[in-house]
């Protein structure tokens, strides 16, 4: 009994900890969608994987930059998606390489998808078009 209740927080600490990496809170596309139609704001979804040394760096670099983390926690509902698991919405958003970037209107209709890295002056750029 306390092995799992000790498994069951060390899971819950450890979600915690992923989703709110580089200082951003980030959501699954389940808690995003509702949310961003609730509060009025975009949301932006980022497409990675484990394996995709491009989207470590544009998580590590672009997002932490503190503008862009700042722009994304305050206009945007931030959203990261492991396209390795979720593959039906991959095909869903068009994604064909990673990183993918998409950018959704409160209502869910596409903005703009971003292909490729981008530094933090350029993806701020986007964020504040």
């Amino acid at each position: 009994m306390r092995f799992s209740m000790t498994v069951i927080l060390m899971t819950a600490l450890l979600c915690g900890v992923a989703l709110a990496e580089g200082g951003l809170t980030w959501r699954t596309h389940a808690e995003a969608m509702p949310e961003a139609a609730r509060e009025g704001k975009p949301v932006i979804i980022h497409f990675t994987a484990d394996w995709c040394s491009w989207c470590t760096k544009m998580k590590k670099e672009t997002h932490t930059a503190p503008a862009v983390a700042r722009i994304m926690n305050e206009d945007f509902v931030v959203c990261m998606v492991n396209s390795d698991e979720n593959p039906l919405l991959n095909m869903y958003y068009g994604v064909q390489s990673l990183p993918t970037i998409w950018i959704l209107g409160s209502d869910g209709h596409g903005i703009t998808k971003i292909s490729g890295y981008r530094d933090a002056a350029a993806f701020e750029m986007y964020l504040t078009w």
